[in-house]
């Protein structure tokens, strides 16, 4: 018994050396930011969208994470109410503490329809995206607690950009025309297709690391006499 509480002592008083986090986009679950993820979704009911959202969480702590994110996506190239392709831009902002994150993504698809299973107006849509980011350490807005003292503290404004993309494909059972039939439709992307580290000497190593999306579901509309 005095062996094994020893050990969980020791467990208990083990010191992580290194740790890991992350800050991604927001995800919407009413999917007006859907193209963020997968460049495919870009315009997909064919109609020009503009959207916007602003969240603060843990708002009675200093330096509460903040995000703000505009959007637009715009249909081109229409032949008989349907688009063939679409172009988009997204632009977020991440702020938590001193850690000031601004990206931007501009997404392009294009729609085929490519008659499976015998639906004549699904439409399959292959998306491509180019985002940029650049992560700055603010000093300014560093919080210093109780035992911290200045002297910890780095005071040196640093901030690195980067490049990326994304791939993305997209099927929906109907066209744009009958968005309000019933039917069923998946997705799958891949995103930050070169992980790329950037060292911010006060944060420490800084990567946009490969990440995959998948969804899919089927709507159901029910028939109205």
């Amino acid at each position: 018994n005095t062996i094994q509480h020893l050990l969980i002592l020791a467990c208990l008083f083990v010191t992580v050396q290194q740790g890991y986090t992350q800050i991604g986009q927001t995800w919407s679950s009413y999917y007006e930011k859907g193209f963020a993820f997968n460049p495919a979704l870009t315009a997909y009911w064919d109609n020009l969208e503009i959207t916007a959202s602003h969240r603060k969480e843990w708002t009675q702590f200093d330096g509460a994470p903040l995000n703000t994110s505009v959007g637009v996506q715009i249909p081109i190239l229409t032949r008989n109410d349907v688009s063939k392709s679409s172009v988009g831009a997204f632009i977020d902002k991440d702020q938590v503490g001193p850690i000031n994150s601004i990206g931007a993504k501009f997404t392009y698809s294009y729609r085929i329809v490519p008659n499976l299973l015998r639906y004549k107006n699904d439409q399959l849509r292959l998306g491509i995206g180019i985002n940029t980011r650049i992560n700055r350490y603010d000093p300014s807005s560093v919080i210093a607690f109780d035992g911290l003292l200045d002297e910890d503290l780095n005071f040196t404004e640093e901030g690195k950009y980067t490049v990326n993309g994304s791939v993305g494909i997209f099927y929906v059972s109907v066209d744009n025309t009958r968005e309000y039939t019933s039917h069923y439709f998946w997705g799958l992307s891949f995103n930050n297709l070169s992980n790329t580290p950037n060292r911010i000497e006060s944060l420490g190593e800084v990567t946009q690391s490969s990440y995959a999306t998948l969804h899919g579901g089927y709507r159901h509309h029910p028939k109205r006499s």
